[in-house]
């Protein structure tokens, strides 16, 4: 129904409001917790990306920041990509993300990571119609969301999300709708004899 879209249009509007604007999306795929690349997909906008990795990324940090674009002032805007087949353990990790702003992986990982939310960040998370499983119903599984915290839903549908189509497209519906028409007529082809 065009969610993706949706976000786009959404991060579109926030750019035009604040230009320097990172996006960051974060994939959820999978009915486990891959804890190692959640946390590399929420430092993918930051130069220093883990704490393994922070005495390589001193030296070469002025060159890493202007690659990435990054400022300290930038707004970091990440798009949560939840997909059909996760489970509660989703609950937990967006409560941990939104209510607690802390999210450690010193249970879940050998080697501990944490991400801390600060006020340059938001998060517009794109959820599915229904999940997998026995308990597809996603407001039950995924209940922080919507609880009684009120976090603001928008319900993507025709009305909400009215489908643009570029030029491109307008020119391709355009031919089709000769073509169904029978307007279109191919012209036989003539010898042409070379003497």
């Amino acid at each position: 129904m065009g969610k993706s879209f949706k976000i786009e249009q959404d991060i579109a509007s926030i750019r035009k409001i604040n230009p320097k604007t990172q996006v960051v999306r974060v994939a959820f795929n999978s009915s486990t917790m891959d804890w190692k690349s959640i946390m590399e997909g929420f430092w993918r906008y930051h130069p220093c990306t883990n704490e393994e990795q922070v005495q390589e990324n001193l030296i070469g940090i002025e060159s890493k920041c202007s690659q990435l674009n990054y400022h300290a002032d930038n707004l970091v805007v990440y798009h949560l990509d939840i997909s059909s087949c996760v489970s509660a353990s989703m609950n937990t990790f967006l409560f941990e993300l939104l209510f607690l702003q802390h999210i450690n992986t010193t249970l879940n990982v050998p080697a501990s990571q944490c991400f801390h939310v600060n006020t340059n960040m938001a998060f517009l998370i794109e959820m599915p119609f229904k999940l997998n499983g026995s308990n597809n119903d996603y407001k039950k599984v995924l209940y922080t969301i919507f609880s009684l915290s009120k976090l603001p839903i928008v319900k993507v549908s025709k009305d909400t999300n009215p489908y643009v189509f570029g030029p491109e497209a307008q020119f391709a519906i355009k031919w089709m709708k000769e073509f169904f028409a029978d307007n279109l007529k191919l012209q036989k082809k003539t010898k042409n004899l070379f003497v």
